[in-house]
């Protein structure tokens, strides 16, 4: 990718490497990895406690960015699993189901090739309030994420879609900000859950 990144995030990489150097205890690291709505949850740590877990999300990012600068957060750690959550700017910027789905694989290969042994999960789009006209998008990558990550060793997707909506299928707006975007705490609370229980039946 030669398109320039945005200003900001110089300033947010450094701010992710510190975060890795602080990050003393390395060993069965979960390490979190995406745009906002994983840079967003600041109580990751504790919502996740006991696991292991390190976030690096930067908002704004896209697969493609994610692999852009890959080898400069994960030159100084080997993670037991890496879990994804990206794709909603990808799609929302116009980019093609197939493109985002291409971007997101060779991020995957890049990681398989770079940590031979580590568990990658995706966390499925969510189906944000703002971004309701993309649904259909959505639900389409994450049938795509699907059956892509059965044929991946060590490979998982963990579904966020459905828990977000109500029983006959409408969003579930009050897990949001304002933005209709971003979650608040009530929507990181279904996540925190979702994912406990998940990791949960992988690690144990």
């Amino acid at each position: 990718m030669n398109l320039k990144p945005p200003d900001n995030w110089e300033k947010e990489i450094k701010r992710l490497q510190k975060r890795i150097k602080i990050h003393h205890q390395k060993e069965r690291l979960i390490v979190l990895y995406g745009s906002s709505s994983i840079r967003l949850w600041v109580h990751i740590q504790k919502d996740l406690a006991p696991y292991n877990v390190l976030n690096l999300g930067f908002g704004g990012s896209s697969y493609a960015w994610c692999l852009r600068y890959f080898n400069t957060l994960f030159d100084t750690i080997a993670p037991q699993r890496i879990i994804f959550y990206a794709g909603e700017n990808d799609l929302s910027q116009g980019l093609p189901v197939q493109q985002v789905f291409n971007d997101f694989r060779m991020l995957v290969e890049k990681v398989r090739n770079t940590f031979p042994k580590v568990k990658i999960t995706v966390i499925s789009i969510k189906p944000s309030p703002s971004r309701a006209t993309l649904s259909g998008k959505f639900q389409e990558l994450n049938a795509m994420y699907k059956k892509y990550m059965v044929s991946i060793e060590g490979g998982t997707i963990l579904d966020l879609y459905y828990p977000m909506l109500t029983s006959i299928g409408h969003i579930k707006s009050d897990l949001y900000l304002s933005d209709g975007l971003h979650l608040n705490r009530k929507g990181y609370e279904i996540w925190s859950y979702e994912l406990k229980k998940f990791l949960d039946l992988q690690e144990h």
